[in-house]
């Protein structure tokens, strides 16, 4: 993908959010590329045939998230995750997708400009709720990481929001 439709303007990820954005963890490794263990991995947890699954994928007017979508599509056919790509517009997909909650696995990009990402944190992996959760489309819900998260958004002192966020209080 980085070499292919980001044509080199990217970076392999470990986390949500890269350096630039104040809670990123450098002590966070990424996990290495192994197809092996990923097989290994679905068989342990009862998957040695692989499933199937349909990504949505916004492709109307997004010529390199098709082409992204695809790549994964191809990726996870090697360890036996068979899916079906359902190409949608914008509007199905913020219909779809965000607004009904509808999809089982969906290609979002993301940024925020506000260089904090406790944003990108409320919206994906807090607990789905009246200001919370908006993008959580599996209902992830965690009660010690909603408590952590508030604890940072109320937390003013950088060093101590990092220690929050590790969850080291």
């Amino acid at each position: 993908m980085i070499a292919g439709p980001f044509k080199g303007f990217a970076q392999p990820a470990s986390q949500f959010i890269t350096h630039y954005i104040f809670g990123y963890d450098p002590t966070i490794e990424r996990l290495p590329y192994n197809v092996t263990a990923s097989r290994q991995l679905l068989a342990d947890a009862g998957y040695e045939d692989g499933f199937d699954i349909v990504m949505d994928c916004i492709t109307e007017g997004y010529d390199y998230n098709l082409e992204n979508c695809k790549m994964i599509v191809e990726q996870l056919s090697q360890v036996g995750i068979h899916v079906t790509l359902n190409k949608l517009s914008y509007t199905e997909f913020d219909t779809q997708v965000i607004g009904e909650r509808n999809t089982s696995m969906y290609l979002i990009g993301w940024g925020t400009i506000s260089v904090d990402g406790g944003l990108i944190y409320d919206y994906f992996i807090r607990s789905v709720g009246e200001d919370m959760g908006q993008l959580n489309t599996g209902y992830y819900s965690n009660a010690e990481v909603d408590r952590l998260g508030i604890a940072a958004s109320h937390e003013m002192d950088p060093q101590e929001t990092t220690v929050i966020v590790a969850g080291r209080v």
